[in-house]
């Protein structure tokens, strides 16, 4: 709730940086490993690098965010 109220207020600060987006995206995926041989899911990832600027740990909270709910609501 802090963070909505933070956006709404327009007071929402980025930290960006340049960075391998392909590298987190492959970092992000490990860390759901467990969850996804699980629960059976088929991941793959083949992607060159993509140097990008943006706020890093905001970036990959969204990705977190986006993989647990894949995994999360995806029948086995």
């Amino acid at each position: 709730i802090d963070k909505i109220v933070e956006m709404e207020s327009h007071h929402l600060f980025l930290k960006k940086t340049y960075f391998d987006f392909s590298e987190l995206l492959s970092q992000t995926l490990a860390v759901f490993e467990k969850e996804r041989l699980e629960n059976q899911i088929s991941l793959s990832l083949t992607a060159p690098p993509c140097i990008v600027l943006a706020d890093k740990d905001k970036i990959s909270r969204v990705m977190v965010n986006l993989l647990s709910n894949g995994i999360k609501y995806t029948e086995a």
